[in-house]
């Protein structure tokens, strides 16, 4: 069973990840070394049902659905997309989702006190920071300022030396 974080992960990365059935099946695939054609909305719909499965179950036992929460700064049009796509995926599942869209003006210093008030929230359990930020922001260092636990891109360091042995 997955945990919440795990949840959040796992529908932000859903693209890629598969079911079970299907990572077998691309494991046998690459042995034989052919070339397979995936009906990525038969896959994506796969996914859908084992994560709205599993909040559900999450729920009947007594606990509370996930919460992610989604930070923006500025007014790029494609993060606008992104982020409404997220947010339409996470509540497909069950997911609660929050947006904190923050002004292009906003400072580094106001950025950060919001993310560290969001990383000791227990009731926030992903944090994705919708990339790029306005220039006068570091992205390196507000990628490194999400707590790893809660990092749902897994921008931070800690969690991309965690995505080497994935591979």
């Amino acid at each position: 069973m997955l945990g919440r974080t795990g949840l959040v992960h796992q529908i932000i990365w859903g693209a890629r990840h598969f079911s079970l059935a299907s990572r077998k099946h691309l494991q046998l695939t690459c042995c034989r070394q052919r070339a397979t054609l995936i009906d990525g909305k038969k896959v994506a719909a796969e996914i859908y049902e084992e994560l709205y499965l599993e909040v559900q179950n999450m729920v009947a036992c007594g606990r509370r659905a996930p919460h992610l929460v989604l930070v923006r700064v500025g007014n790029d049009p494609a993060s606008g997309t992104y982020v409404k796509n997220k947010i339409k995926a996470a509540d497909k599942i069950g997911i609660q989702s929050t947006i904190h869209h923050l002004p292009q003006d906003t400072s580094k210093s106001t950025l950060l006190k919001l993310l560290n008030e969001l990383n000791v929230d227990p009731d926030v359990d992903g944090i994705l920071v919708q990339l790029p930020l306005p220039g006068h922001i570091e992205e390196k260092v507000v990628c490194n300022s999400v707590s790893p636990e809660k990092d749902v891109d897994g921008f931070h360091v800690v969690n991309i030396g965690r995505h080497k042995d994935l591979w």
